[in-house]
């Protein structure tokens, strides 16, 4: 509830065993102080506007799970995503700047996936992506942009492999890969 904190202030690292994803969600006006961690690894992290957990520090964010839900979070320090899946909806606004590569897990599904009009998640700064999976495993990336939203991958020149599915559904719905020139699937 109100003015409740929980106070991770020295942890600069969170690591969950990726069998059971660990959680860090700030509600109803709490906080959730984590303005040290840097690096997380199956830990999924949801974002709404009724409570406050500070992510611009974060650097590492791998086999987990983000979701956005109606705000913007400042991400701009973010590099490393592999593994991670990514929702954002109800107008929520997803930017990584300064994540230019990403890799899909070769153990489970990943999806990158923007619902509902105003919704994005912006990743125009990847030039290079591989999907889900490696050889015969059937693990998929899935990229969706569901009822007018966006994922903007405009400067993606490059999937390397791995298994990618894309989809745009529904009214003024986008998936940009705009500048991708080569398209391996493997």
């Amino acid at each position: 509830g109100t003015d409740s904190v929980v106070d991770f202030s020295s942890l600069t690292s969170f690591n969950d065993d990726a069998f059971d994803t660990s959680n860090l969600e700030a509600i109803n006006g709490g906080t959730v102080d984590v303005g040290n961690l840097t690096d997380l690894n199956a830990v999924r992290i949801r974002l709404n506007d009724t409570g406050t957990l500070d992510t611009r520090q974060i650097i590492n964010h791998t086999n987990g799970i983000l979701t956005i839900n109606g705000v913007t979070p400042d991400f701009s320090n973010l590099t490393n995503l592999d593994g991670s899946s990514l929702f954002v909806l109800n107008g929520g606004v997803l930017s990584l700047p300064a994540l230019t590569g990403y890799t899909g897990s070769t153990d489970f599904d990943t999806t990158i996936q923007a619902t509902g009009v105003g919704s994005q998640v912006d990743l125009s700064a990847l030039t290079t992506l591989r999907g889900s999976g490696a050889g015969l495993s059937p693990e998929t990336l899935f990229i969706n942009a569901l009822a007018g939203a966006t994922v903007d991958l405009s400067n993606l020149s490059t999937i390397t492999g791995g298994a990618t599915a894309a989809l745009a559904d529904g009214t003024d719905s986008v998936v940009d890969f705009s500048s991708l020139t080569s398209f391996n699937d493997d």
